[in-house]
């Protein structure tokens, strides 16, 4: 990581696991993550101060290297200079990429969860339990989008509202004798 720089993680999700459940989808970028992914490095496309750290779900191993989401992703890493592209595949760690840059953008992962409780600013592109639970920015829009990165002073929510999500998901809705 270039400390000189304003390193931004962005963390797109696999397409087909969105498609198959309702109110999931991307709220921000038709038809999908990897045009969002597109728009927003274009913005920064000539803004040296800024870089790119793109995390390819490790689930993505799965699909196919000609699947339409695979295809696309390759064609931004050869239109783009302003951003690291992490395959699937990639031993580089989660939770360092999140530790070592300024902000988090998520498409919808879980990681949004982590990066809230590790007291990072969050921002989340598709608008759902975790914007609810108040652990992640919800731009309205792509200029939206854009101040929200650009803030240098833009505050971690409160970490703590992340609890409530790793006890559903540690629990399975069963409740806790002590929490």
């Amino acid at each position: 990581f270039n400390k000189n720089l304003r390193n931004i993680s962005i963390f797109p999700s696999r397409l087909d696991e969105f498609e198959s459940v309702k109110g999931l989808k991307n709220k921000i970028y038709k038809p999908d993550d990897t045009v969002g992914l597109k728009k927003i490095l274009s913005s920064f496309k000539n803004q040296k101060d800024f870089y790119f750290y793109v995390r390819l779900h490790p689930n993505m191993r799965q699909l196919k290297i000609n699947s339409t989401q695979m295809k696309d992703l390759f064609k931004l890493r050869k239109k783009f200079k302003n951003f690291m592209m992490i395959w699937p595949e990639s031993e580089i760690d989660s939770y360092e990429i999140i530790k070592n840059t300024e902000k988090i953008i998520t498409f919808g992962s879980t990681i949004t969860m982590e990066a809230c409780f590790m007291k990072k600013p969050v921002i989340s592109l598709n608008n759902n339990l975790f914007t609810q639970l108040n652990c992640a920015y919800a731009p309205k829009n792509h200029s939206d989008l854009i101040k929200l990165i650009k803030n240098k002073s833009l505050k971690p929510k409160n970490w703590k509202n992340s609890l409530f999500f790793f006890d559903y998901i540690t629990n399975r809705g069963e409740n806790f004798k002590f929490f």
